[in-house]
C-alpha cells in the first residue's frame, strides 16, 4: 500500500479491468452488421465522389412554345430528358393537355389528350424489333377514330398508311432517308391523289429548312434556329420573315459519370 499526499492507495483495489471486444458476435448482430455495411458504403460513396469528378450537362425541365397571337403550348419534361406533359393555353387559359407515357425501354406508348380536363381520345403506339409500327388513335370507349400503319425497308422507314374510323386507308406519306436524315416526304390524298412534297436542308443533324410545295402549285418554306444545346428557338415563315413559333426553356444542370 503507498501514500500520497496523505492519501493511501491500495493498488489491487483501483486495477483496471481490461475489455476484450468480440467481433464474432459483434458479426452475429444482423443490425449491427447492417449498419456497419452502411457506414462503409457511405464511405465509399464520399471517396468516390473526391476522387471522381462528375461532369454536368444541361437538361430541360420545361418548353413554352408561343405565338403571336397569345396561344402557347407548355411541354414538361421528365428526369430521362423526355416530355410528360403538356398544357395548351388560350392566353391565360388552359383549354386541353396531354399525359405522355413511356415503355421499359423509353418509346413512347400513348398520349392521352384531354379537353377541359376531361378524357377525349388516346393514341397508343405499337413496337416491333424496337421499330413503331403502328399507332391508334381510339375514343374513351374504344372507339377507332383512326390507325396509322408504318412500313420499313431494311430498317428505314419508307411508308405510312392511315386508315379512317372504318379502316379504309385514307392517305399515305412516302420516305426518302440518306445517313439517316429524312430529305424528303411525299403525303398523298388517295382519294384525289392530291400530292404535297416537303424536302428538308439540314445543318449538321438538325433540320435548318422545309419547303413544302403542292399539286396546286403553293409553296411554303419554314426556317428554324437553334440554340447551342440544339433546342429550337424559332420557326420562321419565309414570307415576309413571319415567326410562327418562339421557344424558351428552362433548364438546370446535372451530374453524370
Amino acid at each position: 500500500m503507498n501514500s500520497y499526499n496523505g492519501f493511501h492507495i491500495n493498488k489491487d483495489a483501483v486495477k483496471t479491468k481490461k475489455i476484450k471486444f468480440n467481433y464474432k458476435r459483434f458479426l452475429k448482430n444482423p443490425l449491427l452488421k447492417g449498419a456497419l455495411v452502411l457506414v462503409l458504403i457511405f464511405a465509399l460513396v464520399l471517396t468516390f465522389l473526391n476522387v471522381v469528378p462528375l461532369k454536368k450537362v444541361t437538361v430541360v425541365e420545361k418548353c413554352v412554345m408561343s405565338d403571336t397571337l397569345g396561344n402557347k403550348e407548355i411541354s414538361y419534361y421528365n428526369k430521362q430528358g423526355k416530355i410528360e406533359k403538356t398544357e395548351q393555353y388560350n392566353g391565360d387559359l388552359k383549354y386541353s393537355h396531354k399525359i405522355y407515357t413511356y415503355n421499359k425501354d423509353g418509346q413512347i406508348e400513348k398520349v392521352e389528350n384531354y379537353y377541359n380536363d376531361i378524357l377525349f381520345d388516346t393514341v397508343k403506339y405499337s413496337y416491333a424489333d424496337g421499330l413503331l409500327i403502328e399507332k391508334i388513335n381510339e375514343g374513351t370507349e374504344g372507339k377507332l377514330f383512326s390507325k396509322t400503319v408504318y412500313t420499313y425497308t431494311q430498317g428505314t422507314l419508307a411508308l405510312s398508311t392511315v386508315f379512317d374510323e372504318e379502316n379504309n386507308a385514307v392517305s399515305e406519306t412516302q420516305y426518302i432517308f440518306e445517313k439517316e436524315r429524312c430529305m424528303q416526304t411525299k403525303e398523298i390524298t388517295l382519294s384525289d391523289s392530291y400530292t404535297v412534297i416537303t424536302d428538308y436542308v439540314y445543318n449538321g443533324s438538325k433540320v435548318e429548312k422545309e419547303t413544302r410545295t403542292a399539286d396546286n402549285g403553293m409553296v411554303s418554306t419554314v426556317r428554324y434556329t437553334y440554340d447551342k444545346y440544339s433546342n429550337v428557338l424559332s420557326k420562321t415563315s419565309a414570307v415576309n420573315d413571319y415567326c410562327l413559333y418562339t421557344y424558351t426553356y428552362t433548364t438546370r444542370r446535372v451530374p453524370v459519370l
